[in-house]
C-alpha cells in the first residue's frame, strides 16, 4: 500500500507501516542508549581501578561478567517502566489483531454455512 500524501504535502502511513516504524524507533532508540551507557559505565570503573581503557598492548579492557551484570540489572530497573509501557502496547496490538482474525475466521464459516443451507434448501 503506498504512504498517502496529507494536505501539507507530508506522507501519511498506514496502520501496520506505522506499527513497525514505532517498534524500530523504540528499539533503535533503546540500543543506542543502551551501548551509550555500557560505555560511560565501563569507562567509570576502569576510572575507579585507575587504568586505562587499553592495556599496553592496545587491547581494549574488559569487566568481569560480575560487573557487566551488575550494570545489566541497574540498566534493565531503571528502564522498567518503558518496557512495561512498549509490552503493554505490544500485547495490545496483538490481541487485537487476534481478534480481527477470530472475526474474519467466525464471518467466514457463518457464510459458508449460509452457502450450503441455500445449496440444500433449492
Amino acid at each position: 500500500k503506498n504512504p498517502k500524501k496529507t494536505a501539507e504535502g507530508t506522507t501519511k502511513l498506514g496502520g501496520c507501516s506505522r506499527l513497525l516504524l514505532g517498534t524500530a524507533l523504540f528499539m533503535a532508540a533503546l540500543i543506542f542508549q543502551w551501548l551509550q551507557e555500557k560505555e560511560e559505565f565501563i569507562r567509570s570503573r576502569l576510572k575507579a581501578y585507575g587504568l586505562k581503557e587499553r592495556d599496553e598492548e592496545g587491547r581494549k579492557r574488559m569487566l568481569t561478567a560480575e560487573e557487566m551484570a551488575d550494570f545489566y540489572k541497574d540498566f534493565l530497573c531503571r528502564n522498567f517502566n518503558k518496557h512495561a509501557c512498549y509490552n503493554r502496547d505490544w500485547y495490545k496490538r496483538n490481541f487485537s489483531i487476534t481478534y480481527l482474525m477470530g472475526l474474519v475466521a467466525i464471518q467466514r464459516m457463518w457464510r459458508m454455512l449460509s452457502l450450503k443451507r441455500k445449496t440444500t434448501v433449492n
